[in-house]
């Protein structure tokens, strides 16, 4: 699929749904970063002035005249909604999101360097809290393999955190991060490529996330005067 054309196609049915009323049409997730495969899914993200019940209905009718339909998925906001969000949360938001139509600036000075900061502790104990229930409950290479993605948006969000830029793709991060960083990140590639684990591997590997994620605990500041610096990563 050629995804601006699809985007395109998205934009055209937006503003005819919602004329005067769009203020972002972007996309995440690995079609954004040019990763995807045939069986990714299309995470779109969709900011109006404002959404009520019913503009919801209109924005499911606008995704069943796409492509993919079963593919497509993502955020549906309105722009006041938005910005009350958790601040970690919309610092990885913002810095996801690849606009097609309008932006999401009005985000900007909500996000520095204290946001990128409650962003790796909110993922570190996402992670963390994951990999042990993996390894009490489930033992599953499908859920150990999303923890290590999640890993990717945490390295990234400490990087813009300790002042460093967005890296956007992986390939770049792994060019600012060394050590157990490095390591993580490609573990997370073997995995997303379809390595099969041993169920040893699997506790292994489980068993590493879970210490990364914990040190990153430990050590990223919950407050102080670094982590309100008010730098925005570049």
């Amino acid at each position: 699929m050629d995804i601006d054309q699809y985007m395109a196609q998205a934009r055209a049915l937006l503003l005819e749904a919602f004329p005067g009323r769009l203020v972002c049409l972007g996309l995440q997730g690995s079609c954004a970063r040019g990763e995807a495969t045939e069986e990714s899914d299309i995470d779109l993200v969709v900011i109006l002035d404002r959404v009520e019940p019913p503009d919801v209905r209109t924005y499911r009718w606008v995704l069943d005249q796409l492509p993919a339909r079963e593919r497509s998925c993502g955020f549906f906001s309105g722009r006041g909604e938005l910005t009350a969000w958790d601040r970690g949360e919309l610092f990885q938001f913002y810095y996801d999101t690849r606009p097609y139509a309008g932006d999401l600036e009005f985000l900007r000075p909500l996000l520095g360097r204290d946001a990128a900061a409650q962003a790796v502790r909110a993922g570190a104990g996402a992670i963390y809290h994951g990999c042990v229930h993996n390894l009490l409950h489930t033992e599953s290479t499908a859920i150990l393999r999303e923890l290590y993605k999640a890993a990717l948006f945490v390295l990234r969000a400490r990087v813009a955190a300790e002042g460093g830029p967005w890296c956007p793709g992986s390939r770049a991060l792994e060019e600012r991060v060394a050590g157990p960083d490095r390591e993580i990140l490609r573990r997370r590639q073997a995995l997303r490529a379809g390595r099969d684990l041993t169920e040893g591997d699997l506790v292994l590997w489980s068993e590493t996330l879970m210490a990364w994620a914990g040190e990153l605990l430990r050590s990223c500041p919950a407050g102080g005067e670094e982590a309100r610096n008010d730098t925005k990563p570049q």
